[in-house]
């Protein structure tokens, strides 16, 4: 499955007129909006392909839309959450809602009764993981905690006259939360 991403969507644009563009050029399993833009997921790279370069620019509204492959290096440069114990009935747009309240969401997935949430920054997605852990959201008490943690440590080295800069990089699959000071 590949994602697209729509951006500077008209206020009055509806998921269904976004699936039924994107649909022209291929199966699309999966359509959410949350404010002025949107990721649509397609079947295969080549629908994507497709219709980002036939949408590209479409007026919707009377708004010149912009549609491109999601890039996938996004999650790299935001923070990724591990959010569980969420309602069944719970939809991307209420997820995203809420952990907007502590910062920017880059993106929202939801599966089943858990889901991924990817915020732009650290010191943002912490904030959210104390305000948000453990609090009932919809008949729920989710819990939310790191999906993966990347410490980088920069080294200088200083021997007699000669110095030596390095990086470590510390890196870890699903982190519990730690007690935060």
């Amino acid at each position: 499955m590949v994602k697209l991403f729509i951006c500077n969507l008209p206020q009055a644009a509806t998921e269904q007129e976004i699936r039924s563009l994107c649909e022209q050029y291929g199966k699309v399993p999966e359509c959410d909006i949350i404010k002025n833009h949107g990721f649509v997921h397609m079947e295969d790279k080549v629908a994507t392909e497709d219709a980002s370069r036939n949408l590209h620019h479409y007026k919707l509204h009377g708004v010149n839309i912009n549609v491109e492959p999601s890039k996938k290096n996004k999650s790299k440069t935001s923070t990724k959450l591990h959010v569980g114990n969420i309602s069944p009935t719970c939809t991307n747009k209420e997820l995203w809602a809420k952990f907007e309240e502590y910062g920017p969401v880059i993106e929202c997935d939801t599966v089943k009764d858990y889901a991924f949430v990817h915020i732009q920054r650290a010191e943002e997605a912490v904030e959210a993981i104390r305000g948000l852990d453990d609090i009932e959201f919809q008949g729920k008490r989710m819990h939310e905690q790191f999906n993966s943690l990347n410490i980088h440590i920069n080294a200088t080295l200083t021997f007699g006259s000669r110095s030596f800069s390095f990086q470590i990089v510390v890196s870890s699959g699903m982190i519990q939360k730690a007690p935060l000071c």
